[in-house]
């Protein structure tokens, strides 16, 4: 029972959200959970936000289960808005699908498909028993 990231949506008003995510980011910050926080828009079967520095700037992270010192969160977080240059700007929109009995999420940028970004997708009880991968 384990995730290579965990995400959950909060309603404000209409379609939109706020959304908060728990994750690993292996590429940009090795051994650390990352969670970040941002404001979304649901079109239909897509979820989709626009990233901003804030993104990174504003997230948080954990070690051994334990939040890292102020020193290491600052180095991180250059770390992560570095990783997410090429995306800062631009609309990242998450779509939902079904294939066969499955979920996968799509990932698009400004409209244009990343399928490097797809994924397998399951929808859990935040009770479930469910970890993050380490």
């Amino acid at each position: 029972k384990t995730c290579q990231g965990m995400t959950a949506y909060q309603w404000k008003d209409g379609d939109n959200v706020i959304g908060s995510a728990r994750f690993y980011n292996e590429a940009a910050v090795p051994g650390a959970v990352i969670t970040t926080r941002w404001p979304a828009t649901i079109k239909g079967n897509r979820n989709c936000s626009m990233i901003t520095q804030d993104y990174a700037m504003t997230a948080t992270f954990e070690e051994a289960g334990k939040p890292v010192s102020e020193e290491k969160t600052m180095k991180y977080r250059k770390i992560l808005a570095a990783s997410l240059r090429e995306i800062t700007g631009k609309t990242v929109c998450a779509r939902i699908g079904k294939y066969g009995r499955d979920y996968t999420v799509q990932i698009t940028v400004d409209g244009r498909e990343m399928p490097s970004s797809s994924n397998w997708l399951a929808f859990v009880d935040k009770n479930a028993g469910f970890t993050l991968k380490p």
